[in-house]
């Protein structure tokens, strides 16, 4: 997975807080996660628009936790969530 990739929200998101969980439900795909702890840390952090490069580094910064173990870790949440139809990603754009 290209760390540099752009990730996009579809307009059909629902996204709620709901006792420590955050809820997104796609009503157009009718499909919906419910992310806890990491996960919805991570979730947090790209839909502010934060970069999965930069949001990578955040998190090794923050807890003690091996690079490629990271990586691997949000690359299998990252592609459960674009099964689901929650985001995409973009290629990262190049400057010539």
């Amino acid at each position: 997975m290209d760390f540099s990739s752009k990730i996009a929200f579809p307009d059909t998101l629902f996204i709620q807080d709901i006792d420590g969980e955050k809820l997104i439900y796609n009503m157009q795909e009718n499909s919906y996660f419910a992310l806890k702890a990491i996960s919805r840390e991570i979730w947090e952090y790209l839909y502010e628009g934060r970069s999965l490069e930069e949001t990578l580094n955040i998190l090794l910064e923050k807890y003690d936790i091996d690079r490629e173990i990271l990586e691997r870790d949000m690359e299998s949440f990252i592609h459960s969530l674009i099964d689901s139809r929650l985001l995409s990603l973009e290629p990262s754009e190049q400057h010539s």
